[in-house]
């Protein structure tokens, strides 16, 4: 991936690379699988004009992990969040602004991974 592209673009655009890789890393040894929903907040996606799918991103790779894994029982599969990394060009965020961030996105990971 070039170094400017949204890493978690990817769970859309190339949802196949995105399970072999899942599929790698268990075959590995890997015994926890983290999504790619890392930077998936609306803050960090909006720098790509991604901001309007945080709900497709977080849920597909959520649901791409689960296809990628079916029938694993030795590996469990961990929702990703990081920082909201906010910039001051992003404007102000209260603490309530900032946990609503934050449940968007880990409220998509968990119900795709309840389903």
């Amino acid at each position: 991936m070039p170094l400017n592209h949204c890493l978690e673009e990817v769970n859309l655009s190339q949802p196949d690379l995105l399970a072999r890789l899942y599929r790698e890393y268990a075959d590995a040894g890997a015994q926890v699988i983290e999504t790619n929903t890392f930077g998936a907040n609306r803050i960090r996606l909006a720098r790509y004009g991604l901001d309007h799918q945080v709900n497709e991103i977080n849920w597909r790779s959520v649901q791409v992990a689960r296809d990628a894994l079916k029938g694993r029982k030795d590996v469990f599969i961990g929702g990703s969040v990081g920082p909201l990394s906010i910039r001051p060009s992003d404007g102000e965020f209260s603490v309530d602004d900032r946990k609503a961030l934050f449940r968007e996105q880990i409220a998509r990971c968990s119900t795709a991974a309840a389903i």
